[in-house]
């Protein structure tokens, strides 16, 4: 599951500058309507534009002062649903799958 992490990078500016950055700003610097960004924010949105993304990217790019990448906008984590793979020693794109029993959620080979 992907979760928007612009409350970090908000509270990055705050530690930088000592000001706080308010959604209003946000929408303003991006050119996004205001509702636009609450909902990304606060994770209600289920689908963004690609012209979203680099607005925001390049909003954040100029005041945080260095390169922002779409993975400072999102945190990946890994909710279960589907097995999970992981690669084997040796590499060469071998990996194994694990499935996990949904009634205890152990994971087994």
């Amino acid at each position: 599951m992907l979760k928007w992490r612009i409350n970090e990078l908000i509270a990055e500016h705050r530690t930088m500058t000592g000001n706080k950055m308010g959604y209003r700003e946000i929408a303003e610097g991006t050119g996004l309507g205001l509702a636009t960004v609450a909902k990304l924010v606060s994770g209600k949105s289920a689908r963004v534009e690609l012209a979203t993304l680099d607005a925001l990217l390049n909003y954040f790019n100029a005041v945080l002062c260095r390169a922002v990448s779409p993975g400072d906008l999102f945190l990946y984590e890994y909710d279960g649903k589907y097995d999970q793979v992981v690669p084997l020693p040796g590499g060469a794109g071998r990996c194994v799958r694990l499935h996990t029993r949904p009634e205890d959620g152990e994971t087994i080979p």
